[in-house]
């Protein structure tokens, strides 16, 4: 009863800040029908956005901690939900989406010039598999599920420098491949093993 409370009120909370800010990120985009020429397509998830609730306690855990990142990323930011939402916290100076289906980019690029023009929002077109952070301030790259291990490993590895050099801070939501942060050496600096989600950083 109290699982279904709490779900009730997040989906609540979900469709009030669309509502509220003019925009639609609901539904579900099965793996199938993601539009991509990936080579990992087989690895991806489906698209589904992730509950405000989960984004505003992994960004609140961080700053418990001590940890004030300069930069939000969403790898398999969607229609963009994660972005808008950080955006609103006022506590990144900017923020990325990186996504590997052009036309959720578009429709997250729709959503940014209804509600969220004002604030430091870019949608990347790109695919997990190759990207690399390259040089940039401390981040804070949140993940919901995007995809599974393979692809996990290959963005570990791509960034592993980058990870250490910037004590970037993973904030992953249904974190099903935590373990193969743990096993790529990464720290575990918070887990709700309930609600199944993490927070990771190099030492």
């Amino acid at each position: 009863m109290k699982e279904a409370l709490l779900r009730r009120m997040c989906a609540l909370e979900d469709r009030w800040f669309d509502i509220r800010h003019g925009i639609d990120t609901t539904g579900v985009v099965p793996r199938e029908f993601l539009k991509t020429d990936s080579a990992y397509r087989k690895d991806a998830t489906a698209y589904h956005a992730a509950w405000c609730r989960s984004i505003r306690i992994l960004i609140q855990k961080c700053a418990a901690l001590g940890i004030r990142p300069e930069i939000f990323i969403d790898i398999g930011s969607g229609k963009g939900k994660p972005c808008f939402y950080a955006a609103t916290t006022n506590r990144f100076r900017r923020i990325i989406g990186l996504e590997f289906d052009a036309s959720l980019v578009d429709q997250a690029n729709v959503f940014l010039k209804k509600g969220f023009a004002k604030y430091p929002i870019e949608f990347l077109h790109a695919d997990a598999a190759s990207y690399e952070l390259g040089a940039m301030p401390q981040s804070l790259i949140f993940m919901f599920n995007p995809f599974g291990a393979e692809v996990m490993r290959l963005f570990i590895h791509n960034n592993r420098d980058a990870l250490r050099t910037y004590k970037h801070v993973i904030a992953y939501s249904n974190d099903m491949q935590q373990g193969v942060l743990g096993e790529l050496g990464m720290r575990q600096l918070f887990r709700d093993p309930v609600r199944k989600m993490s927070l990771w950083q190099y030492e």
